[in-house]
């Protein structure tokens, strides 16, 4: 007996994760995901990719975009960005702290 665990479909860590504040305690969070098929300049996600999770110092948001805009409080925070998949939650984390 053998149990599927999709380690092979474990998304990929996102590249390129940047934050810049903005007016009024805003703050943009930039980056660009990780693609598993094709190459060059024709890179798209795996068929099981859903989106990202951005956990901007413990407050979660799930979005399909490569950036997103929200609000912080205090400084330091940490930034975590992660890829999602449907059959394995989320991939490794890239994190940053502004």
């Amino acid at each position: 007996t053998e149990t599927f665990v999709g380690n092979s479909q474990t998304e990929r860590k996102v590249g390129y994760l940047r934050a810049r504040r903005i007016d009024g305690g805003q703050v943009v969070i930039e980056w660009i995901g990780t693609g598993r098929k094709g190459g060059k300049t024709d890179v798209q996600h795996g068929d099981y990719f859903t989106g990202y999770r951005v956990d901007v110092g413990g407050v979660i948001t799930d979005t399909t975009n490569e950036s997103l805009t929200t609000s912080i409080s205090g400084s330091p925070t940490t930034i975590k960005v992660y890829q999602l998949n449907s059959i394995t939650g989320q991939g490794p984390a890239v994190e940053i702290t502004i």
